[in-house]
């Protein structure tokens, strides 16, 4: 008897989680090429702390996100290496009519040499649940070698990423 209301609970969910699919019908690649164009339009010069101007805000999977600057700083690891520090400062707003969560664990760092990097969490960050017509920002940090250069952050959800930005070196 436990293991019919286990299996059939466990279709309920299945069936429930299915119906909660995104029905967010924006061609995701257009919305990349857009923020891609808008990363560019909004390069300032070289200085030894990069920073990047606000960028267009993007809708994705019910959350209107903004990446609302990047700043690389110097950084020096526990074996006294050079590193360089990307930080990006993210804002999420829900535009959907139910809770969803953004947060620092969502997003990863391309290199050129196409290596994947997680968030360091060594740095602050943020994460939360964001209700309906709210908002959230916060940073999101990457730690990189010196001969390291990032190439894009990523959105993700799960693994599937979602949206990217080009990053300034």
């Amino acid at each position: 008897m436990k293991k019919i209301i286990i299996a059939g609970s466990i279709v309920a969910l299945t069936v429930l989680g299915a119906c909660s699919a995104n029905t967010d019908t924006k061609d995701t690649n257009t919305t990349k090429e857009e923020t891609k164009k808008a990363a560019t339009d909004t390069k300032k010069p070289a200085t030894d702390n990069k920073k990047t101007a606000k960028t267009e805000p993007v809708v994705v999977n019910g959350i209107q996100l903004t990446l609302d600057k990047q700043e690389v700083t110097k950084a020096i690891s526990k074996d006294q290496k050079e590193q360089n520090l990307y930080t990006f400062r993210v804002t999420g707003k829900n535009v959907s009519s139910i809770n969803k969560g953004l947060g620092s664990a969502d997003f990863i760092l391309k290199t050129k040499d196409n290596k994947t990097l997680e968030t360091d969490y060594n740095y602050a960050a943020f994460g939360g649940e964001i209700q309906p017509e709210k908002t959230l920002s916060g940073p999101v940090s990457f730690t990189l070698n010196k001969d390291q250069k990032a190439t894009k952050l990523i959105y993700r959800i799960g693994k599937k990423e979602m949206m990217s930005w080009d990053v300034e070196n």
